[in-house]
């Protein structure tokens, strides 16, 4: 399996590491490939006995893809990625990583723009009154395509700290990320890749 990112909105190549990715392969109703934020990849084959059990390879665990509904009276189709100890990873009917919930039931939420698709927000657990959300937004490539440009975290200080990225609006290459200390790393490609 080769994952290809060259049109990924995080940079030509980028992923965001634990943002996973389910998606259909063609037409083929009966299979669906996970990948993983390090670029990771499996693929899912349904159960012979049920439409809504998927399985993969195990390697030291049974890995097992369900096609469920939220609650008993929510009728939104959701898949979940069963993690040990009761944890998962949870997808949206558009394949979408929504939801990571721990065994303590401590969920990290993905949040999507309707209109694009993208990353909107993460939101992880956090103590009291704080809420740990971390917002992007996104310039544009001269193709139309989104591409991040900030990342943002909720701040109770009011501080204007974020991660920027520099990209070139062509290829989509990033040039350099700053971060929220001023500290920059620049990057210079070669003609047709690093």
């Amino acid at each position: 399996i080769i994952v290809d990112r060259r049109t990924s909105a995080f940079g030509k190549g980028w992923w965001l590491d634990g943002l996973e990715q389910l998606a259909t392969i063609g037409s083929d109703p009966n299979h669906l490939l996970w990948v993983g934020g390090d670029g990771s990849a499996k693929v899912y084959t349904k159960s012979l006995q049920s439409d809504s059990v998927w399985t993969a390879p195990s390697i030291d665990r049974p890995d097992t893809l369900l096609k469920t509904h939220e609650s008993a009276t929510d009728t939104t189709t959701i898949y979940r990625r069963l993690l040990r100890a009761l944890g998962y990873v949870e997808f949206n009917v558009l394949y979408q990583h929504t939801k990571t919930v721990n065994r303590l039931g401590h969920a990290t939420r993905f949040v999507y723009d309707p209109a694009t698709g993208v990353l909107d927000s993460i939101v992880v657990p956090a103590p009291g009154l704080y809420k740990g959300t971390y917002a992007f937004t996104y310039g544009t490539l001269t193709n139309g395509n989104p591409i991040l440009s900030t990342v943002r975290p909720h701040d109770l200080r009011a501080q204007v700290r974020h991660t920027s990225f520099t990209t070139d609006p062509a290829t989509g290459d990033i040039m350099s990320i700053t971060d929220p200390d001023g500290a920059r790393v620049q990057y210079r490609w070669a003609t047709g890749g690093v």
